[in-house]
């Protein structure tokens, strides 16, 4: 890999990050209002939209407080989500080569996540009205 790819894989990654940590802001400022619940059988307009063809994804991201099947906790700034990772969503992560090499970005398992993990994820509400990844990037302790 070459330093110009390196130094471009690292500013997408970035770029990601950042995008992840403006969801994030986003979210605490939703806190504490019950926008992601319906009432009463009644539509939620937030949950409609967010199930529009119109938004392809959300992103979360924070550290992996706690994992239980294929449920994921991400915990930041004293906030919690949880996130169900679909079967099929890839689980890509950055690696530092035995051999001292540049950093590459690799696709791994989803059991190789391990609390205390970093985690940027791209997510979607569910017709089901349920919080799901449709791919995650971990960056490494």
């Amino acid at each position: 890999m070459t330093v110009k790819n390196l130094i471009i894989s690292i500013i997408i990654g970035l770029v990601v990050f950042a995008v992840g940590g403006g969801a994030g802001v986003l979210y605490q400022q939703q806190k504490g209002t019950p926008a992601t619940q319906t009432q009463s059988g009644a539509e939620n307009p937030i949950l409609k939209t967010l199930n529009s063809k119109v938004v392809s994804s959300i992103n979360a991201s924070g550290q992996v407080s706690d994992i239980a099947g294929r449920d994921i906790t991400l915990t930041l700034g004293g906030d919690d989500l949880i996130i169900r990772v679909r079967d099929d969503a890839p689980v890509y992560s950055f690696v530092q080569p035995i051999n001292g090499k540049n950093a590459v970005q690799k696709t791994v398992k989803f059991e190789d996540i391990r609390k205390g993990n970093t985690l940027n994820v791209n997510l979607y509400v569910s017709s089901g009205n349920v919080i799901e990844a449709s791919s995650v990037l971990m960056f490494q302790k």
